[in-house]
């Protein structure tokens, strides 16, 4: 029976609705599931309206998630030694090294112009730079923080997705 699931999700001409189809090819997305491993043991899901509607609210709000994850990480209070409830709790270091680095969010400030430029030597420092915090989400999407010369860039890189720079700071004087 898995297999057959499976074969339907990827298939085109699916028969499946477009809609329905995308929400479990969402839910049973290779990073987040190994449900396809399981063979001709695998159950499918209840594909009735309730449970499909059930299914849509909480991908809906395991994005809206996503989402403010990500907004919190380009905004000038991540800190390093305190991410926050929005992150995996494995994410926060020991408490020496929290202290160390949760006053440099303090001085920073932000340069738009940097990001919204990407420019050239911009991606070349980053070429050559060693990320100062590297952590990756369950959903497999990497959050990365550089230091280039004078600048703090971070970048997030979604699953199969090249990294793209989120926020460029600066460290205020």
């Amino acid at each position: 029976m898995g297999p057959t699931f499976f074969a339907c999700l990827d298939a085109d001409d699916s028969s499946l609705r477009e809609d329905d189809r995308a929400l479990l090819k969402t839910v049973f997305h290779s990073v987040l599931a190994d449900r396809r491993e399981e063979g001709e043991l695998f159950v499918p899901p209840n594909a009735s309206a309730p449970y499909l509607k059930k299914l849509r609210a909480l991908v809906k709000d395991e994005e809206s998630v996503r989402a403010k994850r990500k907004e919190h990480f380009m905004s000038k209070a991540f800190a390093i030694g305190a991410p926050g409830s929005l992150f995996p709790h494995s994410w926060t270091p020991s408490v020496e090294i929290a202290s160390e680095l949760e006053s440099e969010c303090q001085l920073l400030q932000a340069c738009p112009e940097y990001k919204s430029q990407q420019s050239a030597l911009l991606e070349q420092g980053l070429k050559n730079a060693v990320a100062i915090f590297d952590k990756s989400s369950e959903d497999g999407t990497r959050f990365r923080i550089y230091r280039v010369g004078g600048l703090q860039v971070r970048t997030i890189q979604e699953f199969d997705v090249d990294e793209v720079v989120a926020a460029v700071f600066t460290m205020a004087n």
